[in-house]
């Protein structure tokens, strides 16, 4: 049963945190050739979970409907019941933090299901995590990244919950089945409904899981069904012929039905997302915050003439520090929040509805959109400029009659290909390196090719030499990692499309192609041009072969995707984080904690943010920052204490599904991540969403010298706060005095010098002494800006915001916090 939480106004009064939802990338690290999988489903998912007490007395359910008229002899459940309404006391769809709090508590059961990991009885035992990373010597491309093994050497049972969906796999059929009977038997003790007539038996190729169908028969693949396939080509061709009747008059609704069907399939295969975006700026092109190609308008005011009146000035820039934008700020955030959880849900109802036979259903999903949102959306809108370009390049990936397959880990090759390749003035190199050794090439551009920009020379030159070793042979099952120092390439290589050049989109689209017809898994990857001058790539383009590894140097020394920033700095790193984690006495900046009896001081709306005067008396749970080492990403549920993740860059995909449920159980806690600048395509995007502080450190500091070349990336999120008589929402992400904050920041480690710098520290130890008055400009502002989050005090989960129509400034909930 659905019922309309927005219609009665009640989804207004409530704040959902964004969180993340597990995609099929993320089960291929537990599953190896002949791995088998199953799936189990929870019944009636959300109404497992009670509705807040405070939160009751405003969900009512109209029953007039179904009472027995007047006259008539009443049926028994009425016969006490003589009002209209009844109080709803579960988790509802259409309730903006149902799928919030019913994932969160599902983690939980997932994480008691779990058991001992020492256990040889338990079928989710694990004894190790072993790292097979790229930039290892010895990485084999043939296994998952980051791995959870047993002490039999099979990679251990693991469960991934899709909202209501549980993925399982496992090392034998016998194994897989174990896990869900585990995990069955788990929520039956908690109360929690098992479907047992959806359940699937352990198959190598079992059913479509979040969209996906995989397979390891003979090697580890994903794909879709044929009917999703033939749906998929069929909608490319029906935009297609859009484009042609009419392309200033394209039907909107239409073209959200066939977007939101094209994004789940997308999820299957990476090389379609890029080419969606033209269908993206035609929908939205008609708001007041895109400019003529359909591409969103930042920080800037544009006036608009609107139908039928006069002129509206409508603001962009939400980080102007007034009232009007505060309230915009959080009017958007909330209902992104809440459209980006309910899309999931409507999804995954409707591709079940597709996968029983019922296709129209898949196309009544529509992703919706808050931003810049002034009136109601027009019937029709003209197509934006790259959608004719877009809709090529997915008419030719998808020409196939059968489902495209997309390898998700090569079979047979023992080693990953490298490939450096620089472009600058009139010539061109590269070098390109395995486990055999070391070759390189270099050479001069035509005439007709030194005119082109440099972003056109740097991409041409990697990608002729792509095709160049896929006609030979040489990328047939393999995996390459393509290095650049050329951000524009990594940027358009994953975007698909660049929005000023053709003939760089282009290129992209011959680099999918060879993909497709190789079954190569192909990585672009940025790095700084510093480092491609230490490796002597860059030297190849002028002809000079005696520098880096054209001089014997180790070549995977020039790529540490495999290494942390603390273990590269020697721990220079972690000691860094920690001493602005702590104040000037050493207590960590979260020690103080409010009692629950504690008066509320600087409340009430309109003023600063409400908080609490400091105590003494009482601390956190866990105050302490706990530095997470490989083993302890997977037991965070045993470890109390704020996270510090430093990590391999390559380690990220695996890093951020953990993260995700950590969060979402947890909300309480704060997580710092530092991470170099390696790989971001991996884990960027995702990570930013829930940071609340992001800032860079460029290279040259005293912890992290020149010699590293690409800066690092500091994150902090920090913990979900509850703020009596605060309209909310309680997190510190978007904030004006944070964004002014971040913007500090960044510019005083633009440039280190004048943070007192000095030339002698781009040594790789800096100078006894040195350190504490180097960078204690960072301590200050960091301790500081930490302090000020002291007047959000955490909370274990969603709470309802005290402000209900006809409340607006009163707390409904008796402003106590819990936990």
């Amino acid at each position: 049963m659905v019922y309309d939480g927005t219609a009665s106004g009640l989804n207004d009064a409530l704040f959902a945190p964004h969180f993340t939802l597990p995609v099929v990338e993320n089960t291929m690290r537990s599953l190896l050739e002949h791995y088998y999988s199953a799936d189990l489903d929870v019944g009636e998912m959300f109404l497992n979970w009670p509705l807040g007490k405070d939160l009751q007395p405003y969900a009512g359910v109209d029953v007039t409907h179904v009472q027995t008229k007047k006259g008539a002899d009443k049926e028994e459940w009425e016969l006490e019941r003589t009002r209209p309404w009844e109080r709803w006391v579960r988790n509802f769809m259409g309730l903006r933090d149902s799928p919030y709090r019913s994932l969160q508590l599902m983690i939980k059961a997932k994480y008691c299901a779990y058991g001992d990991r020492h256990d040889h009885t338990n079928p989710f035992q694990w004894d190790a995590v072993i790292l097979n990373l790229p930039g290892d010597e010895g990485y084999d491309p043939s296994l998952p990244w980051v791995m959870k093994v047993r002490k039999d050497g099979h990679l251990a049972c693991e469960v991934y919950i899709y909202v209501d969906d549980g993925r399982f796999t496992g090392w034998s059929k016998m194994e897989c089945w174990k896990a869900v009977q585990r995990f069955s038997s788990i929520l039956t003790f908690l109360g929690i409904q098992d479907a047992f007539r959806k359940r699937t038996e352990p198959l190598t190729r079992p059913g479509p899981w979040a969209g996906t169908v995989t397979s390891t028969n003979g090697g580890v693949f994903a794909t879709v069904s044929a009917l999703k396939w033939a749906k998929t080509k069929s909608v490319v061709l029906e935009m297609v012929q859009m484009l042609e009747d009419d392309e200033t008059a394209m039907p909107r609704k239409r073209l959200e039905q066939i977007r939101g069907f094209l994004i789940y399939v997308g999820r299957t295969y990476r090389w379609m997302n890029p080419y969606l975006k033209g269908i993206h700026l035609t929908i939205d092109g008609w708001r007041l915050d895109r400019d003529e190609d359909g591409y969103r308008i930042t920080k800037q005011r544009q006036v608009r003439q609107i139908k039928g009146g006069g002129e509206e000035e409508a603001s962009i820039d939400n980080a102007v520090g007034d009232h009007v934008s505060k309230d915009v700020w959080e009017g958007e955030e909330a209902a992104r929040n809440h459209l980006n959880l309910q899309a999931e849900v409507d999804l995954k109802e409707a591709d079940k509805a597709f996968a029983n036979g019922k296709g129209g259903d898949l196309d009544g999903y529509a992703r919706g959109s808050s931003e810049g949102v002034r009136g109601e959306p027009p019937e029709t809108v003209k197509a934006a400029r790259r959608l004719e370009g877009d809709l090529a390049a997915l008419s030719e990936l998808t020409a196939g009659e059968e489902p495209a397959l997309q390898v998700c880990r090569v079979k047979g090759a023992l080693s990953a290909v490298y490939l450096m390749g620089d472009a600058s003035g009139k010539g061109f190199g590269s070098g390109i390196w395995d486990a055999d050794g070391l070759a390189y090439a270099a050479g001069s551009w035509e005439n007709d090719c030194s005119n082109e920009s440099s972003n056109w020379r740097e991409a041409e030159n990697l990608t002729k030499r792509i095709e160049e070793m896929g006609r030979e042979g040489r990328l047939d099952d393999m995996e390459l990692f393509v290095f650049t120092d050329n951000s524009t390439y990594e940027g358009t290589f994953y975007k698909g499309y660049s929005k000023t050049s053709k003939k760089l989109t282009a290129i992209i689209l011959r680099l999918r192609k060879v993909e497709r017809e190789t079954g190569c898994i192909l990585h672009v990857i940025h790095i700084a041009g510093t480092r491609m001058k230490a490796a002597g790539v860059d030297g190849l383009s002028r002809c000079d072969f005696m520098e880096g590894i054209m001089a014997g140097k180790n070549p995977w020394s020039y790529v540490p995707l495999n290494e942390d920033a603390d273990h590269r700095s020697e721990g220079r790193v972690a000691d860094w984080v920690k001493q602005w984690w702590h104040d000037e006495e050493g207590k960590p900046w979260c020690l103080p904690r409010p009692k629950a009896t504690d008066e509320v001081i600087d409340g009430g709306e309109g003023g600063e943010f409400a908080g609490y005067p400091e105590r003494e008396g009482t601390v956190w749970e866990s105050s302490r920052l706990v530095h997470l080492e490989k083993e302890d990403w997977f037991r965070l549920h045993e470890i109390p204490g704020h996270r510090l993740w430093i990590p391999p860059p390559a380690a990220m995909t695996t890093v951020m599904e953990l993260f995700a449920e950590d969060h979402l159980v947890n909300p309480h806690l704060a997580h710092v991540f530092v991470i170099p600048r390696l790989m971001t395509h991996m884990w960027r995007k995702h990570l930013f969403k829930d940071a609340d502080l992001k800032f860079y450190v460029q290279a040259g500091a005293p912890f992290w010298p020149r010699s590293m070349h690409e800066p690092l990336t500091v994150v902090v999120v920090f913990p979900l706060a509850h703020v009596v008589n605060y309209r909310g929402p309680w997190t510190v992400r978007g904030r004006p005095h944070t964004e002014k904050f971040i913007e500090q920041l960044d510019l005083r480690f633009k440039r280190p010098e004048q943070g007192g710098r000095r030339e002698f520290l781009d040594l790789e130890e800096p100078m006894p002494g040195m350190w504490d008055e180097e960078y204690k400009w960072t301590w200050d502002l960091l301790r500081k800006f930490l302090h000020e989050q002291r007047r959000f005090p955490p909370v274990r989960s969603g709470l309802l915001r005290g402000v209900l129509q006809g409340l607006r400034g009163r707390s409904i909930s008796g402003a106590k916090i819990s936990g």
